[in-house]
């Protein structure tokens, strides 16, 4: 009976154990795509601040 018992916890933990590295792996690749929407949205700022400076510089010039 206490075999039994045993190997039924075994199992219970197994499986609690495989759901937390499930979620972990989810939590992962949700930091990695924020990791890329930051990049695109740095990404975006440096063209935008690039750009602005080059209108400034061509307004600078007139």
């Amino acid at each position: 009976m206490m075999a039994e018992e045993a190997m039924k916890a075994a199992k219970d933990s197994s499986d609690k154990a495989d759901v937390a590295v499930k979620k972990a792996e989810m939590a992962a690749e949700k930091a990695e795509m924020a990791a890329k929407k930051a990049a695109a949205a740095s990404e975006k700022t440096e063209t935008s601040a690039k750009k602005a400076k080059k209108a400034f510089e061509l307004q600078q010039k007139k």
